[in-house]
């Protein structure tokens, strides 16, 4: 699906978040009071070439302010014009300590720019916006996602591309298996989403695929990765490559062609969580991840002490993908929508893809029991149904107990708040939650949680005062709980309260973001890869000449070599690194 890279989102977003610091910063500039200002500037220049005239008078402007970001109209024909050679206007930029990025806003994505290399031929057309941000602390970055729906996972990567771009000046492009919601919501913040058709190395539950499958969904995959991925990246040329998830090793194959860092950010546990069927045992993918990954973070403890139980604290750390809400989003002024329907009920939620690994089975129960004990409560489940089988299973349970006009399916929400705010009390029933992104997000908006005693929702929780635990399957446990909170208003409150100001300190978004900024930027310093290829995937890659046949199907000799590196097809280096 075509798209233009949006502008406004790279300085109109900025200026809406920035305005009080940026509208300080150009006071005091008048004033001619600006110090080192640590504030961010954004700045657009078009003057119809020229543009290295209004730099050259902008020298002390730009030394004063550190974080200042351009937007630079970059039309040869208008330079040449004004006697000034393109490829100056490019090399001032360096000087001045700015790494520039051309915009093809008609495909919606960044090319490095530099003075050696004419990359505008690529966009079609005979100018292009330049996007120029300080070297030393905004990192080029180019993440893998493994789907472009808008889960957990998926929100994570979302809002850490969005703080990236916006409070630390990131160039952030991501690969997603298709197109989605993922991919439009990463337009909007700035980023470049890239739709390249690559498969998980594991299958849900439900799929069993064959040995030769196997194979054939890792080389094409592969080939997926030679034709569309490595091109662009190597006109982007990113500092670093992360994956997102531990279901795709894409972006590991992708940093150990390219000989760039990688970072792998774990956030499941994998067939404990979600039963995924692994192509290859699970202690070999965890091997491999660590063997093709420069850093590993994961979502918790857990995840970190069950899959990589011998890796050093240097190599594998823990970081919490916290959520962030801002104030609109904590308030209910503008809901609109009536989430439940029964007079002067006890309000439960439940939150997430319907499917046997989230336990709602445990809620619809525990609501039969609850009703046929004369308690007067209601519950939501928000989610999309992930296994159709489950969600008839739940709903013959609802049936069969007679609680349809108390139990309400939602679907899945784009935007869950509203419906998580009109609850009483927040129900988690994962089997084993890695992290458990809605116990945060529940107590950001003040409400108590019940939740299971396994995974990582226990790191975070405070039993006794963010909510009660039980164990998954108890449906006596969990009763007992709910009637707890049922019987006690003022402990609700009491929770909801504790648990809000508790989750406010977790969820500062500078620990999350700033961490992985440093992390990035470091990595980038060191300007190598440590990591190598995933075995268990090589051993299924065709050989260098197998792979020369299948990409030249539709390439002759002497056509350009798809990898980018502008030779042609049979002198290509990058067919000799395969």
């Amino acid at each position: 699906m075509p798209f233009s890279l949006p502008l406004r989102s790279l300085i109109g977003k900025r200026v809406h978040r920035l305005t009080a610091a940026a509208a300080a910063a150009a006071m005091m500039a008048t004033a001619g009071m600006a110090q080192a200002a640590d504030v961010t500037v954004a700045s657009k220049i078009d003057t119809e070439g020229n543009e290295l005239a209004v730099l050259r008078g902008m020298t002390e402007t730009l030394k004063r302010f550190r974080d200042i970001r351009l937007i630079i109209e970059f039309c040869p024909g208008t330079l040449r014009a004004a006697e000034i050679q393109p490829k100056a206007l490019l090399e001032h930029l360096d000087r001045c300590g700015f790494a520039t990025f051309l915009l093809d806003e008609g495909r919606g994505r960044y090319y490095r720019a530099t003075s050696e290399d004419d990359k505008l031929r690529l966009t079609g057309r005979d100018y292009a916006n330049l996007y120029c941000v300080r070297k030393e602390h905004s990192v080029n970055v180019c993440l893998f996602s493994h789907a472009a729906a808008l889960g957990g996972s998926e929100r994570v990567l979302l809002e850490l591309v969005d703080d990236l771009i916006v409070d630390h000046g990131a160039i952030c492009s991501v690969f997603l298996p298709t197109w989605g919601p993922l991919a439009e919501s990463l337009a909007k913040a700035g980023a470049a989403p890239i739709v390249a058709p690559y498969s998980w190395w594991c299958t849900n539950e439900s799929l069993r695929v064959s040995e030769t499958q196997k194979s054939d969904f890792i080389r094409e995959s592969e080939k997926t990765i030679f034709t569309g991925v490595l091109p662009y990246l190597r006109l982007l040329d990113p500092d670093v490559i992360w994956t997102q998830t531990l279901v795709i090793p894409w972006g590991a194959m992708a940093a150990v062609r390219l000989n760039k860092p990688h970072v792998w950010y774990v956030t499941e546990f994998g067939e404990r969580d979600h039963n995924f069927n692994f192509f290859f045992p699970l202690a070999d993918i965890a091997r491999d991840i660590e063997a093709a990954s420069d850093l590993i973070y994961t979502c918790s403890n857990a995840v970190a002490q069950e899959l990589f139980p011998d890796a050093s604290n240097d190599h594998v750390r823990t970081l919490y993908c916290l959520p962030r809400l801002s104030e609109d989003r904590k308030s209910a002024a503008s809901d609109k929508t009536s989430y439940f329907t029964v007079p002067d009920s006890v309000k439960l939620g439940i939150f997430g893809f319907i499917q046997p690994s989230k336990g709602q089975e445990d809620i619809v129960r525990a609501v039969a029991e609850l009703t046929r004990r004369g308690r007067n409560v209601e519950l939501l489940l928000a989610g999309a149904e992930a296994i159709p089988e489950y969600g008839r299973r739940l709903n013959d349970i609802v049936v069969q107990n007679q609680i349809a006009g108390r139990t309400h399916f939602t679907g899945a929400l784009e935007d869950p708040f509203p419906a998580m705010r009109a609850t009483d009390i927040v129900v988690i029933c994962s089997r084993c939650e890695a992290f458990g992104r809605t116990g945060i997000e529940a107590m950001l908006l003040g409400k108590p949680v019940i939740y299971p005693n396994t995974g990582g929702v226990a790191e975070y929780m405070r039993e006794g005062q963010t909510g009660l635990s039980y164990t998954p399957g108890d449906i006596d446990s969990l009763v007992d709980r709910i009637e707890q909170l049922i019987s006690d208003p003022s402990r609700r409150s009491a929770m909801g309260n504790f648990g809000r100001v508790h989750a406010a300190k977790l969820s500062d978004t500078e620990s999350f973001s700033k961490t992985v900024n440093k992390t990035l930027l470091e990595l980038r310093e060191r300007g190598h890869s440590t990591a190598r290829m995933p075995a268990t995937i090589e051993r299924h890659l065709p050989s260098a000449e197998a792979t020369r046949s299948i990409v030249a199907d539709n390439i002759r000799r002497n056509d350009p070599c798809p990898c980018g590196s502008g030779k042609r097809f049979k002198h290509c280096h990058g067919m000799h690194a395969l």
